[in-house]
């Protein structure tokens, strides 16, 4: 009797880990993400943005920029501040695009309330350094927000802010100009500058050179093809908003394109076959839309090779990387005996983050809409399953437990048992644009 009474007793200390090992884990072979449905909870979003009026009194937000666990405060970047261009901007892309699902005004005064933050960043001050770029860091002292002038990460300069910046601005262009056009002409005005000054300080001219074998172009700004790939997805926006100056625009599209066409691996003997580097021989997944914006500059300039080259990266590397559960990064090296490689102690497994998997996601919904193969939207489905446990710690990043906030994303997968429960912009961000872009494409299976 006495053995039964404490089989009882732990059974019953068992199941409450039992079931909180439930809430996070999921089994391999279960897309959870069907079984979920693509519910787009902007709640946790919403809990990070705070409404601002800024030092020139326009009604702005800013998101923050970390949200830590358990108690998910608000935490500043030290050194940088509690709030920056490079989420502020990513989160008003997705409050357009959810606006335009769901017709609340509230999320269309959200995107214009970004655009203010964004524009106030804007360094128009012909004497100061920067002229013409953006800074991207704000913070508060004595109540009061301040710009980050001279941080590395901050400092008004042609970086990842920049283009970010410039991407936004001209994504929602048209539907600002349709019911804000004062707004619209400044965002023009600004856009028109930037242009006009990364034209001023890059010739985009220059060679092939290598690194380890591996072909690069060191004519794209900041010989960087994964910032070059976002100010190709900006320029695609910008040269319908200023016409008047298509042909130069066009003209650069096309001298970035071809940059990005050079950092490809094209070697059916190697497992990285496809892959588009980042920078000279390096690959990395975090901010990665070299194949997207080679198939939105393919479509608009109505140039086979920008897709072609973007196929062979889905249909090849991304299907590698799905089969080996991802990787975050590594370099390649070319020898004259054997295939194009990955060197062996730069390949790095962790951290795995949803800003990697959105422009996958993004890639394969875009080549679906220029092929119509159904292949690619079910590739999409499949990347997506990353959030919903078919990752290496099989844990559910997206909406994970009921008791937490709705739309909550964890901050990314340390290891093959551990990951980050922190939830900051970045990371909510990425994982409510990938699904909410995905939802557009399986309107009859996801409801809000």
């Amino acid at each position: 009797m006495e053995n039964i009474i404490n089989m009882r007793k732990s059974i019953l200390l068992f199941i409450p880990f039992f079931i909180a090992g439930c809430a996070f884990f999921v089994d391999s072979n279960i897309s959870t993400n069907n079984e979920k449905g693509y519910k787009i909870y902007p709640e946790h979003l919403d809990y990070l943005c705070e409404n601002v009026v800024l030092p020139n009194e326009k009604e702005s937000l800013l998101t923050h920029i970390y949200c830590e666990a358990p108690n998910y405060d608000y935490t500043p970047a030290p050194g940088e501040g509690i709030s920056c261009i490079d989420d502020v901007a990513r989160a008003g892309v997705f409050f357009l695009d959810y606006y335009n699902n769901t017709h609340n005004e509230v999320y269309f005064d959200r995107v214009k309330r970004c655009a203010e933050f964004v524009l106030y960043l804007h360094q128009t001050d012909k004497n100061a350094p920067g002229f013409g770029y953006f800074y991207n860091f704000v913070d508060r002292k004595n109540g009061k927000l301040v710009i980050n002038r001279d941080g590395v990460t901050s400092k008004a300069e042609p970086n990842w802010w920049t283009w970010r910046a410039m991407w936004f601005l001209g994504y929602i262009y048209t539907e600002i100009d349709q019911r804000d056009p004062k707004l619209a002409t400044r965002i023009k005005s600004a856009l028109d500058l930037t242009f006009a000054i990364f034209c001023n300080d890059f010739s985009f001219e220059g060679n092939v050179k290598t690194e380890k074998g591996i072909a690069y172009a060191d004519w794209l700004p900041n010989t960087a093809s994964d910032q070059s790939a976002i100010i190709l997805m900006s320029l695609i926006d910008y040269v319908k908003i200023a016409p008047e100056s298509r042909e130069k625009i066009v003209t650069v599209m096309n001298r970035l394109a071809d940059g990005l066409l050079i950092g490809q691996i094209k070697d059916e003997k190697s497992d990285v076959n496809g892959a588009l580097l980042c920078w000279k021989n390096s690959w990395h997944g975090w901010g990665n839309n070299i194949a997207y914006s080679l198939l939105l500059a393919g479509k608009y300039l109505n140039n086979k090779k920008y897709i072609d080259a973007a196929l062979l990266e889905v249909d090849n590397f991304q299907k590698y990387l799905i089969k080996i559960d991802y990787l975050k990064e590594f370099n390649v090296e070319r020898t004259e005996t054997n295939p194009v490689a990955i060197i062996p102690d730069s390949e790095k497994k962790f951290e795995q983050i949803a800003y990697a998997m959105r422009p996958m996601v993004y890639a394969s919904l875009e080549a679906y809409v220029i092929t119509k193969d159904k292949k690619y939207l079910d590739q999409a489905e499949t990347l997506s399953d990353w959030f919903f446990g078919k990752n290496p710690a099989k844990v559910v990043m997206y909406n994970p437990e009921p008791d937490l906030r709705k739309g909550l994303v964890f901050d990314g997968i340390n290891s093959f048992d551990s990951w980050n429960k922190n939830s900051g912009a970045e990371s909510t961000i990425e994982a409510l644009l990938s699904l909410q872009k995905l939802k557009a494409f399986k309107n009859n299976k996801i409801t809000y």
